[in-house]
């Protein structure tokens, strides 16, 4: 395995939704020292062998074979190779309108930017992706297959519980836009999924970023739009989304978007005529 080896990709594309910038491979010195310094992109470090320290908002982080430190965008990090077993380490740095949704699917969190991953497929895609793009100049490599590579990485976080957990998630999301236009009960919902409601309730949020009660809201209205763009009359709207009046459904609308129905459908037909 090469000791050292290293891309940065000066032609990705922050506007896609998961761009590679950066990955490589390195034995470090003994003290070596990286930082203090913030990146424009998600850093994630995979410790091969060998120690070191990861330090982040007055924290450290003593790291070992088989922990990986996540680094955010704009975030003033440093980190230093031990002075006995000076870590070897390799990383991904990506970007993109998706990538932080990446980071969460995979369990990492501000507060906590370290887990530990018993196996080597994250080594794995990085060769495969160091690889792939010394074989090729770099006018053909295909950002497509660079994804992949970073899914490829990103998957060697998945445990059988992450997978569990994502398929219930995605069964309750369809349940959902299937059903959004009746009176759901999710509590009833979590046990057709055969979950107990507060665990349901933690893995949609911290999948998600909202709760399940806000992402049926936040459905509901996007389908609102849609029927007030196509100018249905306010009054029978909100049978047609689930909501059980008139009243509340003006009150919800005004709260989640700042206007009321009516407003809304007036400026989109203004829009429309200009």
């Amino acid at each position: 395995m090469e000791f050292n080896k290293g891309y940065y990709n000066y032609n990705a594309n922050y506007k896609s939704d998961l761009s590679l910038i950066h990955c490589g491979i390195k034995q470090n010195e003994p003290d070596e020292l990286c930082g203090p310094s913030a990146r424009n992109m998600y850093l994630l470090h995979y410790v091969i062998d060998g120690k070191g320290m990861y330090f982040i908002k007055d924290k450290v982080y003593h790291l070992t074979k088989g922990d990986v430190f996540a680094i955010y965008p704009n975030d003033v990090v440093s980190y230093k190779s031990d002075s006995n077993e000076p870590w070897y380490f390799c990383w991904i740095g990506f970007v993109g309108t998706q990538a932080d949704e990446y980071y969460k699917q995979i369990g990492f969190e501000e507060s906590n930017p370290v887990k530990h991953i018993s196996n080597s497929l994250f080594v794995k895609g990085i060769m495969n992706c160091l690889d792939y793009i010394s074989e090729n100049k770099e006018e053909n490599l295909s950002s497509l297959r660079l994804k992949a590579f970073i899914l490829e990485i990103l998957a060697s976080f998945e445990t059988p519980t992450i997978k569990k957990s994502r398929n219930y998630i995605e069964k309750a999301i369809l349940y959902i836009e299937i059903n959004y236009n009746t009176k759901i009960n999710l509590s009833e919902m979590a046990s057709y999924l055969g979950l107990e409601y507060s665990y349901f309730f933690k893995i949609f949020k911290k999948a998600l970023g909202v709760s399940p009660s806000e992402y049926l809201i936040n459905l509901r209205i996007e389908k609102a739009k849609i029927l007030l763009n196509n100018k249905i009359a306010i009054k029978n709207i909100p049978s047609l989304v689930g909501i059980s009046d008139v009243y509340y459904f003006t009150k919800l609308f005004k709260k989640c978007t700042g206007v009321t129905p009516s407003a809304y459908m007036k400026s989109y037909q203004n829009n429309d005529n200009n």
